[in-house]
C-alpha cells in the first residue's frame, strides 16, 4: 500500500506540472482535447528531461521504452552543450555519459596522439580544448600527457593560453605533472616556455612535477626529465619544493631514481637536505644503500668491461655515475661531522623505525658506501641494529658479503673474538649465522651446486677461524651446534651437489673415452701409411708429421688422465668435507686435461688433412682444417664459462683476506 501511495503521489505531481507547463486552467476547464494533445506530449518530454537531470526516479508505466531512449538522448545532448559552452563546473558537467560522440572521439585522439583528429574537433568547437573529458576532470592536454603523447602535447600547447595551461584535474594536477610521468623533456620544455609558473604549481598535496618525475617515473627514463625540471624549478611559493614538507622525499626520490648528479647539485645548494628524513625515517643514504649498482662493487663486469672501466675512465658513464653516488655519500658524511650533537651520527645511521643504513647497504652489497662511512665514522662498526642486535660483521656473514667481511676484519684486527661473541636471536652466535643456508640469490650467483656447496663450506670455515673454541660447540635455543645446523640446512644442497657432480663427470668421461679412442686409432693408422720394408711411416720426415705425432700423443695422454680424474669423482664419498677442496680440485683438473685433449685432437686432425693434401692441393687443407675445428670451438664456447669459473672457485678460500692468518692465530 505504501508503494502504491508513492506512485500515485508521483503521478499526481506530474499531472499538475504538466498542466502548468501546458498553460491549462483546470478550474476554468478551457481547452479542447485536440489542441491539448500536441502540447501535452511536448511538455511530457520536457518534464521527463528535467526529472532525468535531477536524478528523479521515473514512475513505471508513464512512458514507453522508446520515449525513455529519446529523453536520454535529449539529456545527453543538453549535457554536452552545457559543457562546451563553458558553464559552471559541477560534477554533472564532467562528462558522466561516456557515449557522447565528440567527447569519445576527442579522448581517443588525445590518448593515441592523433592531433589531426583532435584538430578537426577543435574547429567544430573551440571550447573543446579546455573541456573536461574524463571523470577525473582531465582535459585533452591531460590525457595526451598521461599517455606519453609528446608530439600531441607540443601541438596543443601552441593553441592554449598561459592561464589555460594551469588547468587542473580533480586532484590538483596540471598537465605538466602528467608530462613529468610519461612524456619527454621536449613536451615539458614547450609547456614551461609558455608558462614558467607551471613547475612551481603543486597538486593538492603540494607535490611538484619535479617530485612526480623523480618519485614515480621509471628510473631508466626519469633522469633527463628530472634534470630539466630541476633546472626550471625554484625554491618559492606555494610549494617550496626544496625546503617544504616534501623536501626529504624529493631528495630521496632523486637518489633512488639514479639522478645522482641532480641530487648532488641539490644537496650542495641545500645542505640541510643531507640529514633530513621523511616520515618513515628514511634518508638519502638509505636510498643509496638499496642500490648496489650505484657503486663499482655492485657491477659484475666482464674482463673486457673491467679493462675499459680502468683504462678509459673519462668516457665511462658507469664510472661517472659511481663517482656521483660516492660524492653524495661523502657530502652527507661531511655534513654529519659538522653536527655538534654527538648522538646525531647514531640517530642518523640507526633510526628508530627503519633499517640501519649500513646494515641495509651490507644486505645489498654496497661496499663503497660502507667503506666510505666507516672511514668517516669508525665507531659505527660497534653499533648493532635495535631489533635483531646484529653488528655489521654479523650482517656481512648472514648475507655472504665477502669484501665487506674482509674490510671489517681488517678494521677490528685481533679483537675478533670479543666481536664475534655477541649473540643474535634464538641463541645463535655468528657461527650459527654462517651455518645457515645463504639466500637464493647468493647461492645462484655461483655456477653449479658443487661450487655452491664449496662456497658455503668456505664461509663456515672462514667464520669458524675468528671465533674461539667454545662458540664452535655452543648450542642455540634449538639445541644445535653450528656444525649440526650447517648439516641440517645444507642437506638438500648437498644432495643436489652430489647429483650434479656425478652427471657432469659421467658426461666428461664419455667425451674423454671418445677422444682417447680416436687418438689411439690415429696413432696406429698414421696418415700416408708405413713403409713395407722398414715399417716406418712414409711421411715421417715431413714437419707436419712431427706436429701430428706430438699432438696425437698429448691428446691420448690428456684424455686418459682426465678419464681417471672423473673416475675418481665417481668413487668419492660425497660428504661435506669433500666439497671444500678435494672434489672441486679434481673436477677442475679433469676439465683442464679434457680441454687439452680436445684441442690437441683437433690439431692432430688438421695436420692429418695437411699431410694428405699437401702434395696435390696445398690451399685446400687450410679452410678444411678451419671448418673441421668448429666442433672444438662449439665445445669451448659452451664449456669455457664453466671452466673459467672453476678456475676462480676451485681455490676459493683465498677470497677471505685474513682467512689463513686468522686460522693460525685463533684455531
Amino acid at each position: 500500500m505504501a508503494q502504491h501511495d508513492i506512485e500515485a503521489g508521483k503521478m499526481q505531481s506530474m499531472e499538475e506540472m504538466l498542466k502548468i507547463k501546458s498553460g491549462k486552467n483546470t478550474e476554468g476547464g478551457e481547452s479542447s482535447s485536440k489542441a491539448e494533445a500536441p502540447a501535452e506530449r511536448v511538455t511530457k518530454e520536457e518534464l521527463l528531461k528535467t526529472m532525468s537531470e535531477k536524478n528523479i526516479e521515473l514512475p513505471s508505466g508513464l512512458v514507453t521504452d522508446e520515449e525513455k531512449r529519446k529523453i536520454k538522448k535529449m539529456y545527453d545532448a543538453a549535457n554536452l552543450e552545457a559543457l562546451s559552452s563553458g558553464g559552471p563546473e559541477h560534477r554533472e558537467q564532467q562528462i558522466t555519459k561516456a557515449d557522447s560522440a565528440n567527447v569519445a572521439e576527442l579522448y581517443k585522439a588525445a590518448m593515441k596522439g592523433k592531433w589531426k583528429d583532435a584538430k578537426a574537433i577543435f574547429r567544430r568547437n573551440e571550447n573543446a580544448k579546455t573541456t573536461k573529458i574524463s571523470n577525473l576532470g582531465m582535459t585533452a592536454l591531460h590525457v595526451a600527457a598521461s599517455c606519453g603523447q609528446s608530439d600531441f602535447v607540443v601541438q596543443i600547447v601552441k593553441t592554449l593560453t598561459k592561464k589555460q595551461l594551469e588547468a587542473t584535474d580533480q586532484v590538483g594536477r596540471t598537465a605538466l605533472h602528467y608530462v613529468a610521468l610519461a612524456a619527454n623533456a621536449e613536451a615539458a620544455e614547450a609547456m614551461v616556455k609558455k608558462n614558467p609558473d607551471l613547475p612551481h604549481l603543486g597538486d593538492l598535496q603540494n607535490l611538484t612535477p619535479l617530485f612526480y618525475a623523480a618519485k614515480w617515473r621509471h628510473p631508466e627514463q626519469s633522469q633527463e626529465m628530472v634534470y630539466y625540471l630541476h633546472l626550471v624549478t625554484e625554491e618559492r611559493e606555494p610549494c617550496y619544493p626544496f625546503t617544504g614538507d616534501s623536501a626529504a622525499d624529493l631528495i630521496i626520490a632523486m637518489t633512488a631514481s639514479g639522478s645522482y648528479d641532480t641530487a648532488l647539485c641539490t644537496l650542495r645548494r641545500y645542505p640541510q637536505l643531507a640529514l633530513r628524513t621523511n616520515d618513515q625515517r628514511m634518508s638519502v643514504l638509505h636510498a643509496l644503500a638499496m642500490q648496489p649498482l650505484a657503486f663499482r662493487s655492485g657491477h659484475k663486469l666482464s674482463i673486457w668491461e673491467s679493462c675499459i672501466y680502468e683504462l678509459i675512465r673519462e668516457v665511462s658513464k658507469i664510472k661517472e655515475r659511481h663517482l656521483q653516488a660516492l660524492g653524495i655519500v661523502e657530502f652527507v658524511c661531511e655534513q654529519l661531522k659538522k653536527e655538534e650533537d654527538t648522538n646525531s651520527v647514531q640517530e642518523y645511521f640507526i633510526p628508530d623505525n627503519h633499517t640501519p643504513i649500513l646494515h641495509l647497504a651490507i644486505e645489498q652489497g654496497a661496499f663503497k658506501l660502507v667503506e666510505e662511512c666507516l672511514n668517516h665514522f669508525p665507531d659505527l662498526i660497534w653499533y648493532a641494529n635495535r631489533k635483531a642486535k646484529l653488528l655489521l660483521l654479523h650482517v656481512a656473514v648472514e648475507h655472504r658479503q665477502v669484501k665487506i667481511f674482509n674490510h671489517i676484519i681488517e678494521l677490528i684486527g685481533n679483537n675478533t673474538k670479543a666481536f664475534a661473541e655477541l649473540q643474535a636471536d634464538k641463541g645463535n652466535n655468528i657461527l650459527h649465522l654462517a651455518a645457515k643456508l645463504a639466500s637464493t640469490s647468493q647461492v645462484a650467483s655461483v655456477p653449479g651446486p658443487a661450487f655452491q656447496m664449496q662456497l658455503e663450506f668456505q664461509w663456515f670455515k672462514a667464520v669458524e677461524a675468528i671465533v674461539y673454541y667454545e662458540l664452535r660447540i655452543k648450542k642455540n635455543d634449538e639445541g644445535k651446534t653450528p656444525r649440526e645446523l650447517f648439516s641440517d640446512t645444507h642437506e638438500k644442497l648437498l644432495k643436489n651437489a652430489k647429483g650434479w657432480t656425478k652427471d657432469l663427470s659421467n658426461s666428461c668421461m664419455v667425451v674423454a673415452t671418445l677422444v682417447a679412442t680416436v687418438a689411439f686409432a690415429a696413432m696406429i693408422t698414421v696418415p700416408g701409411g708405413n713403409d713395407s720394408e722398414t715399417g716406418m711411416p712414409v711421411l715421417a720426415r715431413k714437419k707436419l708429421f712431427s706436429i701430428f705425432s706430438i699432438s696425437n700423443a698429448l691428446s691420448m695422454i690428456s684424455s686418459a688422465v682426465s678419464l681417471l680424474m672423473f673416475l675418481s669423482i665417481q668413487t668419492s664419498r660425497y660428504i661435506e668435507d669433500d666439497f671444500l677442496e678435494s672434489l672441486p680440485k679434481i673436477l677442475f683438473r679433469g676439465l683442464v686435461f679434457l680441454s687439452i685433449a680436445v684441442i690437441t685432437m683437433m690439431i692432430s686432425f688438421g695436420t692429418t688433412i695437411g699431410l694428405s693434401l699437401q702434395s696435390r692441393q696445398k690451399w685446400a687443407y687450410i679452410p678444411i682444417t678451419i671448418v673441421a675445428c668448429f666442433p672444438a670451438v662449439i665445445f669451448f664456447w659452451l664449456h669455457l664459462p664453466l671452466l673459467l669459473r672453476t678456475v676462480l672457485f676451485h681455490s676459493r678460500p683465498g677470497m677471505f683476506g685474513g682467512y689463513h692468518l686468522l686460522a693460525d692465530d685463533m684455531a
